[in-house]
């Protein structure tokens, strides 16, 4: 038997350490209730399966395909994976039932994680999250309807519009649940935070899953035809989510950019108790025109992503590092209690770009400007803040 403490990573703070402990009690309870609700929704919601139907099948593989290939929407502070793989592990439900749909979409989800290596405990998390909000859905339709399939047409679109509410309804609380538990976030603010995201994927698939019935339902050969709308719909959010990546990030070192730590501070300061710091620390390497016009651009771009890598090495994994555009990089450091003294971390960092930087066989060395502003001595939003460490980082120079 593993113990909690060894579930937890190694090497990470104490409070990680605790926060992962929590949720994999979390994700244990959820596999546990998965159990009774999967089979409450199978005797619901179920009809006679035959292994020769061929819209089964390939709806089976569309939840495979669909959960294989992730879109990546990146968000104000995180990434998050949209799956297409719950449109259609809706339309096994609507059109044969819960048992076919839960096996589809639980071993999807599961031959998913073991591909992509998930920790065990988010595995099990993923597993149950599925589960579960799939059963709501079909225990729905079981006390709605009396088996399947669903009839689309006139008052029999109301059941399937409350099942698919509902599916979406528990999987949001149950991911907020689980992100508030590994953030410390609360359910409540990560929910609010991305709501446009989380409506605009919901009421997506919500119309997804019934218009993938109607197709089977008019001719099964009218199910395959749905690869390409499918991979419309995963290349276009690709680039859609490349495109949201380079308006937050600084394309030359993949770092946040100033307006991506705008946001970032504002969270904090939004998080921060009552007792608690947060630090703003803008550093500017001096005379860095000056290296850009002895040993050229190129060098002097190899220069800035080797300050990028050195400075993300000392930053801790809850503070927040960005390249706020040319030779200047700003660090938001959060979790701090009053009284502290910021200055301890600026020589760190100075201390840190005072050796030489190896660029294409040259022994380059810097000196770096910073100024540091502090909440609430300094400002009490991120404008004020940014603003006074900009003030303190020219008077620095």
């Amino acid at each position: 038997m593993i113990s909690a403490g060894e579930w937890a990573p190694r090497g990470v703070p104490s409070n990680d350490r605790k926060r992962w402990i929590v949720f994999r009690r979390y994700a244990v309870a959820l596999a546990f209730v998965a159990v009774p609700a999967a089979a409450a929704a199978g005797l619901a919601w179920r009809t006679e399966l035959h292994p020769s139907q061929l819209a089964l099948w390939l709806f089976a593989g569309f939840v495979i395909l669909g959960e294989i290939l992730p879109i990546r929407v990146p968000l104000r502070t995180h990434v998050e994976e949209v799956t297409l793989s719950s449109a259609f592990a809706l339309a096994l439900v609507f059109s044969f039932g819960a048992p076919a749909a839960l096996g589809a979409y639980a071993g999807a989800c599961l031959v998913t994680d073991l591909v992509n290596r998930t920790a065990p405990v988010k595995a099990a998390f993923n597993v149950a999250e599925s589960v579960l909000s799939l059963s709501a859905a079909a225990l729905v339709l079981g006390v709605w309807s009396s088996g399947p399939p669903v009839q689309l047409g006139g008052t029999g679109l109301i059941p399937v519009v409350v099942a698919a509410v509902t599916f979406f309804a528990v999987d949001t609380v149950l991911a907020a649940v689980g992100v508030s538990l590994l953030s410390g976030d609360s359910p409540v603010a990560y929910v609010r935070r991305d709501a446009g995201i989380h409506a605009w994927t919901s009421g997506f698939l919500l119309t997804l899953a019934p218009l993938a019935v109607a197709a089977e339902k008019a001719s099964v050969w009218m199910v395959p035809l749905l690869i390409f709308p499918m991979l419309a719909i995963y290349f276009g959010g690709r680039f859609a989510a490349r495109s949201a990546h380079r308006a937050l990030h600084d394309e030359l070192t993949g770092l946040p950019n100033r307006t991506m730590l705008r946001l970032r501070l504002d969270e904090v300061l939004r998080e921060a108790a009552a007792d608690e710091a947060v630090w703003v620390l803008l550093i500017d390497v001096d005379d860095f025109r000056a290296i850009n016009d002895t040993l050229g651009h190129h060098h002097g771009d190899a220069l800035l992503q080797a300050l990028a890598a050195r400075i993300g090495e000392i930053v801790d994994e809850d503070d927040f590092l960005a390249r706020l555009g040319g030779d200047e990089f700003g660090i938001v450091i959060g979790g701090r209690r009053r009284g502290d003294d910021p200055g301890a971390a600026a020589k760190h960092v100075a201390e840190i770009l005072a050796a030489p930087f190896h660029v294409a066989d040259l022994a380059i060395e810097v000196r770096a400007s910073i100024g540091v502003a502090r909440f609430p001595e300094d400002g009490d939003s991120a404008r004020e803040l940014v603003q006074h460490a900009d003030v303190a980082l020219h008077n620095a120079k």
